[in-house]
């Protein structure tokens, strides 16, 4: 995403009190910028958020911490399943100690990782099927299956605004951040949830 499309957004966003995630569907801390843009989502009374798989905790922990940054989610699910090395959780446990960082960890079968994270808060959840653009091995509801599952507001680098984090092939488009203030978009989406993607969505 251009600078000059997220400063755009966060002017959109200036009087917003939810959370603004610097992260949809990539790797947070490869982005150069990432310390600018949370300066930037700061001005607003949001709380910044950031999702990362943990590879460069180590080498950027110092700046994260001095970014007042709000919180910081770390995707346990790609270690476990071969994506990145197991030694990233001793870095991990490290930057959490008095710093806001939860596990998100979805799982293929049931176990318990409480005590790789001592004290630390983890999201355990169902590994989703996408929408049905991956295959999964289990029957179980995930978070995203019910009909209550309520879209967020999700912008991607082009400004397109998509229906959810599932949505990888774009299926849902309802308009794009650089036409028109994003809170007026969202207000005017007919609704936020139960699409035919949403059937489909384990």
């Amino acid at each position: 995403m251009s600078v000059k499309l997220f400063e755009k957004i966060i002017s959109d966003l200036k009087n917003y009190q939810g959370i603004i995630g610097l992260f949809l569907q990539f790797e947070s801390l490869l982005d150069e910028r990432l310390f600018d843009f949370i300066k930037l989502a700061k001005t607003t009374k949001a709380s910044v958020e950031i999702s990362t798989n943990g590879i460069l905790l180590k080498e950027k922990g110092k700046e994260l911490k001095k970014s007042e940054i709000n919180r910081i989610y770390f995707n346990y699910g790609g270690i476990k399943y071969g994506g990145v090395p197991t030694s990233i959780i001793d870095d991990v446990n490290e930057f959490a100690r008095g710093f806001p960082i939860r596990i998100n960890y979805p799982i293929l079968k049931e176990d318990d990782i409480s005590n790789l994270f001592p004290g630390l808060k983890i999201d355990k959840f169902w590994t989703s099927n996408r929408g049905k653009n991956v295959d999964v091995v289990h029957n179980h509801k995930t978070k995203f299956s019910a009909r209550k599952c309520h879209q967020t507001l999700n912008i991607v680098a082009n400004g397109d605004m998509i229906l959810c984090c599932n949505d990888y092939m774009r299926e849902n488009i309802f308009g794009n951040a650089k036409d028109d203030n994003i809170l007026k978009i969202w207000q005017n989406i007919p609704k936020h949830f139960n699409y035919s993607i949403c059937h489909k969505c384990l």
